[in-house]
Parts: structure tokens; sequence; C-alpha cells
């Protein structure tokens, strides 16, 4: 059981990079999926996931520098389910977009996605690693 580091500290830990690594890869994949338009369902799946996940990732790496997250309760166990989530989501999506075989900028797309999910799973298994007590704290 590992200790969770709040401020300016955070971004030198694993959690932190991490979080840094799921904004960039979510970002690169997000631009090259959009910059062709929203013309299928499928992009418009693979837009919002990246863009939750981007922005999300974003709001806590903010709650761990600011230090803001520390008194909330439960806010582990949200990181952990949040991170499930979405990799599965992502997982799905990108997979679908991989297998299609639009053009290149969707197979960049979906590697980047791929990346993505494989972060988010790294990033639940971390957090577990952590404090694995919070996930039963909504029950």
């Amino acid at each position: 059981m590992g200790t969770i580091v709040y401020g300016t500290g955070h971004v030198k830990t694993s959690q932190g990079i991490i979080k840094i690594a799921e904004a960039v890869v979510c970002f690169i994949g997000l631009i090259l999926i959009a910059i062709d338009g929203w013309s299928r369902h499928l992009t418009n799946a693979y837009v919002v996931g990246t863009a939750v996940g981007l922005v999300i990732s974003f709001l806590l790496l903010i709650l761990h520098v600011t230090k803001a997250g520390r008194p909330l309760q439960g806010f582990i166990a949200f990181q952990i389910y949040f991170n499930v989530v979405l990799f599965i989501y992502l997982l799905v999506v990108s997979a679908i977009i991989l297998s299609e075989n639009y053009n290149d900028r969707y197979m960049a797309g979906g590697s980047f996605g791929i990346i993505a999910c494989v972060l988010y799973l790294v990033d639940a298994i971390d957090c577990y690693r952590i404090d694995p007590s919070p996930l039963f704290c909504f029950a």
C-alpha cells in the first residue's frame, strides 16, 4: 500500500506522469479523428470518449496538484471506476475504428485510443495498488 502525494510533487509520481500522458494521448487522438469532421456515429463516439477522458484526467490532475482532492471521500474509488469505464469504452470504440480501416488518420487515432486504454488500465491498477479499500465505499 503506497501513499498519495498531493501538491506539485504529484506531477513527479507515477500517477501524475500517467495522468499527463493520458491527457496528451487523448488530445492527439481527438485531433486525429476530429480533423475529418463529424461524419460518422463511430467518430462521434470516439470524440466524446477522448474528450471526456481529456477533461476528467486534467481535472483529476488539477485536484491533486491543488490539494483539493484530499478531503473528498471516495476520491480514489471515483478514479478507479472512471479509469475502468473509460478503458472499456475506448477499447471498444478504438478497436472498431481500427477494424474499419478508414484512412491513415483514423488508424493513427485508433492506435492512440488503444494507447490511452493501456494508460487508463495502468492508472486504475496503480490507484488500486495504493489503496484498495475505497472500492467498497459506495456499497
